[in-house]
């Protein structure tokens, strides 16, 4: 289940809304070691930790909101969210801690897309209902 929301200003008067990871299934969740260093880069005493991971192959979707206003670039939008998805998808863009030591790699599977205007703003109330979007494919 997601545990929160991020929100972010990316220009004057807009917002754009991410939404956390709802997994389709229970993740299987893997437990990896790691040692602290020191600046010198030589283990530090006592330093041992364990760390939770989610093991590949796990299926989640999140929501991407993007409030487009009628004065906005709507082409160079578009063209900045292609560049982030490829940016996913080429591994160049991950999500959590370790991402230098090949962890946090995901990959976009399907998008879909609905647009809201005040011709059918009402339909917005079960934007973020997984049952209007589908599930997964394997």
């Amino acid at each position: 289940m997601p545990v929160g929301i991020l929100r972010w200003r990316c220009r004057k008067n807009e917002f754009s809304f991410i939404s956390d990871l709802t997994f389709e299934e229970n993740p299987v969740i893997g437990v990896r070691d790691g040692v602290s260093l020191s600046d010198k880069k030589t283990a530090v005493t006592q330093s041992k930790y364990d760390i939770e991971i989610l093991e590949a192959g796990v299926k989640a979707h999140f929501y991407l909101e993007l409030v487009i206003r009628e004065n906005d670039d709507e082409m160079m939008m578009d063209q900045e969210l292609a560049t982030i998805f490829c940016g996913i998808n080429a591994g160049e863009i991950r999500l959590g801690a370790k991402k230098t030591r090949g962890f946090g790699e995901f990959k976009i599977v399907r998008l879909s897309e609905k647009v809201y205007s005040k011709e059918n703003y009402l339909e917005y109330a079960d934007s973020y209902n997984p049952e209007k979007w589908g599930k997964l494919q394997q």
